[in-house]
């Protein structure tokens, strides 16, 4: 393919493509990365004289969304799972302002706590939530435990970790789990 076909076909698809980038990233700056990523990709490949391609569009196309789902997957690898237990513990809770001077009671074990508001959880999200917040698994290790993908443990975490945080906007503590026995 000549570099003057590889030319119209960028003309013709570039908004296109930004377009189905901008759409999902919000982003000028990374849109016009991966743009420009896809169309390198496309170029790298058409400069091969063994290769056959049978429709430039939809092979462009393929090329976005590949492009795409590796940025998503770059992007989520990156991602620390991060629960701050402290704030799970005082989430909810409201002091009387006249207390200000008195200082605030920590309880020493909130693992009642942690189980109380997972116990709220969907039965997949709290398996998965369990063995991340109590048990202290890996994300491997709870692969092996379910004997299920990376992307299903990744995906229930996420959305158990969403659904938590609604939980703790919306529900004070329960009092009664923090008192020492």
């Amino acid at each position: 393919m000549t570099t003057s076909e590889i030319s119209s076909l960028y003309r013709e698809h570039v908004t296109k493509v930004y377009r189905y980038f901008y759409k999902r990233t919000a982003s000028r700056e990374i849109s016009e990365d991966l743009t420009s990523q896809v169309f390198l990709s496309y170029a790298e490949v058409c400069r091969d004289p063994g290769t056959q391609i049978d429709d430039h569009t939809k092979y462009i196309f393929g090329i976005t969304r590949n492009t795409f789902l590796t940025y998503l997957r770059e992007k989520y690898e990156k991602q620390e799972f991060t629960l701050d237990i402290e704030d799970l513990s005082h989430q909810g809770t409201f002091e009387d302002e006249t207390d200000e001077d008195q200082p605030v009671e920590q309880p020493k074990d909130i693992t009642p706590l942690i189980t109380h508001y997972i116990d709220l959880l969907p039965e997949a999200q709290q398996r998965v939530m369990r063995l991340r917040l109590l048990e202290h698994r890996s994300l491997k290790e709870i692969c092996e435990i379910l004997n299920k993908n990376m992307n299903y443990v990744k995906t229930t975490q996420k959305r158990a970790i969403r659904r938590l945080k609604e939980i703790l906007e919306c529900t004070p503590p329960p009092t009664n789990i923090l008192k020492e026995k």
